[in-house]
């Protein structure tokens, strides 16, 4: 059973409680939560779900200022010790959908009461604009990822590695995507050096867009 949460409502937070938080509220179908360097966010009491079929948390969010992500959560083999895992900060403020593959720890199994998120760093906004808790899918991740990839932004360097990445084949997503860049430079430099002198000028533009990526 996957478990899902949008804010696209007033009442979409009910049940969602904090510690270190300001204010709170919905605001154009997203939860924005402005507090200090620390915000713990307590997931609604009563879930019912199995960690074992359901191994990521997916979670789509921005911050106004560097914030690390953190899951919490204890299980009803071990009650009052607490599993965590840790998500960097994002590369800017815009929103990005995050994949957490909570089965990186051997916690993450039987029943789980609490789970809560802990945003750490200096203090701001954060607007969180869904979570769900489910398996991965190869092809919806694919297309949010290529969705943030294309959305305008400043220009940043090395951009596919701020991308999230699940493992595939033992290998995180991004380990595949530059390995195609260097696959695509490497064919650029190769067709350069091939191509009549009014073809070199294509050949260098698509050179400098693998690079940029």
């Amino acid at each position: 059973k996957r478990l899902a949460w949008d804010f696209s409502s007033p009442g979409a937070a009910a049940g969602w409680t904090g510690e270190g938080i300001q204010t709170s509220g919905i605001r154009a179908g997203r939860l924005r939560i402005l507090g200090g360097e620390q915000i713990q966010l307590l997931f609604p009491s009563g879930l019912s779900f199995h960690p074992e079929e359901n191994r990521y948390l997916k979670i789509r969010f921005k911050t106004s200022s560097p914030r690390y992500l953190q899951v919490l959560w204890e299980t009803r083999d071990v009650p009052g010790e607490i599993a965590r895992l840790s998500v960097p900060p994002s590369p800017d403020a815009n929103l990005h959908t995050r994949w957490v593959d909570l089965s990186r720890s051997r916690r993450w199994r039987g029943e789980i009461p609490r789970l809560a998120l802990v945003f750490s760093g200096q203090p701001g906004w954060i607007e969180i604009d869904s979570i769900e808790i489910g398996p991965f899918g190869l092809g919806e991740y694919l297309s949010e990822q290529w969705g943030e990839f294309v959305q305008p932004r400043g220009l940043t360097l090395g951009t596919i590695n701020f991308l999230a990445s699940p493992p595939i084949f033992n290998r995180p997503f991004a380990v595949w995507l530059n390995l195609a860049a260097g696959i695509a430079i490497l064919a650029g430099g190769i067709s350069c050096l091939r191509a009549r002198r009014e073809d070199k000028a294509r050949a260098v533009v698509r050179l400098g867009i693998a690079l940029l990526a």
